[in-house]
């Protein structure tokens, strides 16, 4: 037997205990950590034994060997690893240890002794192992989970006396000679697969999900084949998305049948369409946007015949605790969530019964989360919201938000979405102008052209008010790109009504749009009150209409830069491929140019030559 000197260690904190929530992780060989910490003898608190069973190598050879498997034919290595907790353990320590161990997924594969074999794939201790008294344990046909006396009220009064004592025991007493194999213990990784439709908000929660998740020893992959769970982080705002996902979830049923894969749809939908989803008994988990924590008990308890589901909404709820895994694939751009829910209630809007009301995130976990992403090389700072002019949290308001993180690195650029043209200020649109590292552009959703729609939408603003706001963001800021969101079609929208929001496309001239004929959410105030009496020919012919408007304007717009220099931020390879890289303007305008030297994150000083309606073709200067 080796064992690692004992020694009176001192109260043990939780971060004596990062290498088992590593190792619950699947990020360390267990050999290796075996070996290295047995050789080293660096683990005062925590007293690894190993018992020879069968004849093995020098432990410091272990490093090399493979982890057996339940049926490997390698057998010669037969380890039985236990952990034994130093008497001055606190009991909630104790409480985390069997948390990480158990629920992060160390299993006994395989137990066989003298009474027969048992084979196991158990969470809570070793099946098999049962108590004789003065004679110690023996491996026999019944249960004994050695954790059991965590959840006693005298271990809870006693501290870990209990504990401690038990495994005392089970270490003196276990002969070689009880056991003839026995697997070690197994580190068991699960995958997730999450699919992430809709917003950029989707995209940041898919981020905090992963973080959620990886805490439990969740390891994400981008490959669906090979996921134990397979999840849908969903959107409602049109029809169009949620029929996506219904196709979706039938595909997902096809590897639910073939592996038991657990299914789960998140987000709007999920929040929206609860009963229609857990009906098809294709759905294992529905969680809604503020249900995100729960992940983790939710696919603990889930099993089949018995969906779990957490859809509510909460007033508080903004996760900014949470440092989101980065899941975008150049590693230049990151999303932070400054606020969740929306209180505007527009009325063709299922934003404010998805995501609840309006909440501002503590300033302070977003700079910290942006010093983060700066630490971490990105160059690009989005900051994210329903309506960003609103944020306010203490005294500090949206602007003075944007300047902070502005200040945190001038070499990084910060962006955000989406303005409300109802709230924005002249104090953001100085802001704006009076950072370099701040980008000038911004989505400025109008919705429509005409008051009557404007205020059947509930949008708090009129024409004029739009066309000042605009006037004021150009007076300060001459070169600021803007965009737009706007729905044709709208309850009881005449030709004319129509006809004033093309003309105000005109005025503007945006330099892109989102374009989309209107799509009745079920359970909004539109829904409610006000038929949807606009046929669809005449939403097509709008729509169309409109779009071929703004792919002119757009051309406009690129061709007034044809001839000027753009410092753009190198995103990657261009779609186009065939040597070019892209990236984008400080107005957000795309760029595309030959270079075989920079890369993504880089920034390059670039000139127009040239354009398409949706791109600016350039030449390195």
């Amino acid at each position: 037997m080796h064992r690692v000197q004992r020694g009176r260690a001192p109260k043990l904190s939780l971060k004596s205990f990062s290498f088992v929530h590593k190792l619950a992780q699947g990020h360390i060989c267990i050999f290796q950590f075996l070996a290295n910490s047995l050789g080293a003898g660096v683990c005062r608190d925590i007293h690894l034994v190993f018992i020879r069973v069968e004849i093995f190598e020098h432990y410091c050879q272990l490093q090399q060997r493979k982890l057996p498997v339940e049926g490997s034919a390698d057998r010669h290595l037969v380890l039985l690893f236990a952990l034994c907790i130093h008497r001055y353990v606190l009991c909630a320590q104790v409480h985390y240890i069997h948390r990480i161990l158990l629920e992060g997924g160390l299993k006994v594969l395989n137990v066989e002794g003298g009474s027969g074999v048992v084979n196991s794939q158990v969470h809570y201790g070793i099946k098999g192992l049962q108590s004789r008294g003065d004679e110690g344990l023996n491996i026999e046909g019944g249960y004994f989970d050695i954790f059991e006396l965590l959840h006693t009220t005298a271990a809870q009064k006693h501290g870990c006396k209990g504990y401690k004592q038990y495994f005392s025991l089970f270490l003196h007493t276990v002969q070689p000679a009880n056991i003839r194999k026995l697997s070690i213990f197994a580190v068991v990784s699960k995958k997730v697969y999450i699919e992430t439709y809709g917003c950029q908000m989707n995209v940041n929660d898919t981020e905090v999900i992963f973080s959620i998740l990886a805490k439990e020893g969740y390891e994400r992959t981008e490959d669906i084949e090979k996921a134990d769970v397979i999840m849908a982080n969903t959107c409602s705002v049109r029809d169009n998305a949620e029929q996506r996902i219904w196709g979706r979830v039938e595909q997902f049923n096809v590897h639910k049948r073939a592996r038991g894969a657990v299914v789960g749809i998140l987000g709007c939908m999920a929040e929206r369409l609860k009963d229609a989803l857990l009906d098809t008994g294709k759905v294992d988990i529905v969680a809604g946007p503020d249900a995100y924590r729960s992940l983790p008990r939710l696919l603990a308890d889930v099993s089949e015949g018995h969906p779990q589901i957490n859809v509510i909404l909460s007033r508080e709820e903004t996760y900014g605790d949470i440092n989101p895994v980065r899941i975008d694939k150049n590693g230049v751009s990151a999303f932070i969530s400054i606020m969740r829910g929306c209180n505007n209630v527009c009325s063709y809007c299922v934003v404010p019964y998805t995501r609840g009301v309006e909440r501002s995130r503590d300033y302070h976990t977003i700079v910290r989360e942006a010093c983060d992403c700066v630490e971490k090389g990105y160059k690009e700072i989005t900051l994210l919201g329903q309506n960003v002019d609103s944020y306010l949290f203490e005294d500090v308001n949206f602007a003075k938000l944007l300047a902070m993180v502005a200040e945190i690195s001038p070499s990084v650029r910060v962006r955000f979405s989406t303005s409300h043209p109802k709230d924005i200020s002249d104090e953001v649109i100085e802001t704006m102008a009076a950072y370099p590292n701040i980008c000038h552009h911004i989505h400025f959703p109008v919705q429509s052209g005409n008051d009557r729609i404007l205020e059947k939408m509930r949008r708090r603003y009129n024409r004029e008010w739009y066309l000042n706001r605009i006037a004021k963001i150009r007076e300060v800021m001459p070169d600021c790109g803007i965009s737009t969101d706007v729905i044709v079609g709208f309850c009881s929208e005449t030709e004319e009504e129509f006809r004033d929001t093309l003309s105000l496309f005109e005025e503007v001239g945006f330099d892109s749009a989102f374009m989309f004929y209107y799509s009745e959410r079920p359970g909004t105030l539109a829904a409610r009150n006000y038929p949807d009496d606009v046929s669809l020919e005449d939403k097509t012919r709008r729509l169309n209409e409109l779009i071929a408007l703004q792919n002119r304007l757009s051309l406009e717009s690129n061709r007034r830069d044809v001839g000027k220099e753009f410092e753009v931020l190198v995103e990657g390879p261009s779609k186009k491929g065939q040597g070019q890289i892209c990236g984008r303007a400080s107005n957000n305008k795309m760029c595309v140019w030959a270079d075989s030297t920079h890369k993504a994150g880089d920034y390059v000083k670039v000139k127009v030559t040239d354009c398409t309606s949706a791109t600016l073709l350039c030449e390195l200067v």
